[in-house]
């Protein structure tokens, strides 16, 4: 397959049938390009056969010097990074191999009556169980502080670790991107402008009704996004909204009426007939991310 190394055996590795993805039509299916950001944005051919024939190609046009330009779609994988850092800041997460999340464990739980949540691992870790325990109770936390002293296995580091990969991988083109001539204003993460967008409806004037509250509401993320966040407004998946009473708000005809933000199911926002404004994080509804009193 490899003998001799010239340029007729590399033509004769790369005529195999089953390398798709140096035939357009043929591979838009079956073989494309991945890129996941949190490995160093390397590229990997993802593709349904001829492994061993491309790889051999590969080895005899490094000897040879020769490049064998190559096309196809490339997707790109990211992790939420926002989600990451919720997830974070809710939970305390250990991974529990070979089901150590029952037996011993679980009674130990039960018995000292703590709290907490299982969870299946993907392939190829589906041996494995991931143990979530709420950092506001008091018993998981200090189970959470047991388990860190004993050299358990923390899946909040190996999150914050992988997510300093992706970002070090993306940090030079976002760098490149800004030094250009036709670079925006600097962009912030949606973590960075929900924040902002806080500020600045508290900075605003009190709202005088229902009504004038969720209009204030539009203008003011309307405006963080149209600064900071360089998505178009029909982006509904990166920028941030508010939509109107007519997208699922709840319990209209009382007050206050509400709406749970379906994107990241994070955060609900109350508005009053007063024009009171109340958001709150869905893991501690008991500490407001902002109280805004209305007019009324």
């Amino acid at each position: 397959m490899i003998a001799p190394c010239t340029e007729a055996k590399l033509a004769e590795n790369l005529r195999w049938s089953e390398i798709r993805i140096l035939r357009p039509g043929d591979n838009l299916k079956s073989d494309w390009f991945a890129r996941y950001m949190w490995e160093g944005g390397r590229i990997f051919l993802i593709n349904s056969g001829g492994s061993h024939h491309f790889a051999v190609a590969k080895y005899i046009a490094a000897r040879l010097g020769k490049a064998v330009p190559l096309s196809g779609k490339l997707k790109t994988y990211r992790i939420n990074a926002q989600m990451v850092r919720e997830l974070c800041e809710l939970y305390e997460m250990f991974v529990f191999p070979d089901g150590g999340a029952y037996g011993e464990f679980h009674n130990a739980m039960r018995s000292y009556r703590a709290a907490f949540g299982v969870y299946g691992m993907p392939p190829p870790y589906e041996d494995s169980d991931l143990v979530l325990l709420s950092k506001e109770d008091k018993r998981p936390a200090r189970v959470a502080a047991a388990l860190r002293e004993g050299g358990a296995f923390s899946f909040n580091d190996y999150l914050r670790r992988t997510l300093a990969d992706q970002e070090a991988a993306v940090e030079p083109a976002v760098k490149a991107s800004a030094d250009s001539s036709t670079a925006p204003a600097a962009y912030r993460s949606k973590r960075e402008r929900l924040a902002e967008f806080v500020r600045r409806l508290r900075d605003e004037r009190p709202a005088s009704s229902r009504e004038d509250a969720l209009a204030l509401m539009k203008a003011v993320v309307n405006s963080v996004e149209d600064q900071f966040s360089g998505k178009p407004a029909t982006d509904y998946r990166e920028r941030m909204h508010v939509f109107g009473f007519e997208c699922d708000w709840k319990d209209l005809k009382s007050d206050p009426c509400y709406w749970d933000d379906f994107a990241s199911g994070l955060h609900r926002t109350s508005i009053f007939h007063s024009g009171k404004i109340v958001i709150t994080h869905r893991g501690r509804p008991d500490v407001p991310v902002l109280e805004k009193k209305g007019v009324a």
